[in-house]
């Protein structure tokens, strides 16, 4: 969440004009799921669920802003 906040006060302090928004972001293991360990699990959920749902949150009303805008969520 305080990447996602980080990345908010940067749009916010750069007066950027923020039109699309790609979430596309995830990790991964070689490993089967079930013999993956649980703070790898963990930190998968991080980034691949909380990252992008937090970016959503905070820069949608920046998106609103400046229609037409455009989100993108890549799922992995």
């Amino acid at each position: 969440a305080q990447a996602a906040a980080s990345v908010y006060a940067w749009v916010k302090n750069c007066n950027v004009a923020l039109r699309i928004l790609i979430n596309n972001a995830g990790i991964g293991t070689q490993l089967p799921f079930d013999e993956t360990g649980e703070s790898v699990v963990e930190q998968m959920l991080k980034l691949n669920n909380q990252a992008m749902v937090m970016l959503t949150h905070y820069l949608l009303p920046e998106l609103k802003l400046h229609s037409p805008s455009y989100l993108m969520n890549v799922g992995s």
